[in-house]
């Protein structure tokens, strides 16, 4: 059995759909359901860990939900996309989905770089990923699920060394984050906003690193 006290938090996956023949121990069916069952499975997850750290220092990031579900949520990813440059469901998709979110109340949001289905991942793919991911609330990669054979940032010594850049980069946008974070968990703007929403940062100091 997983010690879960031992974790500072984990990934929720899943939550978009239950059988529809199921049903609720408190007698609801899973129709009536269905649009309730990620708020369901995340609060879960967030009672859980306010028990076990009442601190607030844990961290659970999901991707299902539906309104209201922001209640019991942190960080939303934006889904399994395609490990290429489809404007269906590749890296392209990756900024409208965070923009939409971000005005649909869900500020807090990150993606798999270099996507996670399909694949291999490229070289190029990654490297493009990557620099998305320094201009995001939360940079996270992903192994992908061709782990194997997708590209990281281990992959060769031109992508470590990109990878390291970035990651200061993003480093060095934390307070910009965190101020953008602490505004929107009163007021929930988002922290990536679209045009409409544009916000003056003036920050020399990157120009160092960029």
């Amino acid at each position: 059995m997983v010690d879960v006290s031992a974790m500072d938090g984990w990934m929720a996956d899943f939550g978009e759909w239950v059988p529809l023949d199921a049903l609720y121990a408190d007698g609801r069916e899973s129709v009536a359901a269905h649009n309730r069952y990620p708020i369901d499975w995340h609060a879960l997850s967030t009672e859980v860990m306010d028990e076990l750290r009442p601190n607030g220092d844990w961290v659970v990031f999901t991707r299902s939900g539906w309104t209201g579900d922001k209640v019991v949520t942190q960080i939303h990813w934006v889904g399994d996309q395609e490990a290429d440059w489809s404007p269906f469901d590749g890296l392209p998709t990756v900024v409208p989905a965070m923009l939409n979110l971000g005005i649909s109340g869900v500020p807090p949001v990150t993606h798999d770089i270099a996507g996670f289905s399909g694949g291999p991942s490229t070289k190029e793919l990654y490297l493009r990923w990557t620099e998305l991911g320094a201009f995001t609330p939360y940079m996270r990669t992903h192994q992908g699920g061709k782990e194997l054979l997708d590209w990281s940032w281990k992959s060769d010594a031109e992508t470590s060394a990109h990878f390291a850049r970035v990651a200061r980069i993003h480093r060095a946008l934390a307070p910009d984050f965190q101020a953008l974070a602490a505004a929107a968990a009163t007021t929930v703007a988002p922290i990536g906003s679209p045009p409409v929403f544009s916000r003056d940062v003036d920050r020399p100091d990157l120009r160092a690193i960029m």
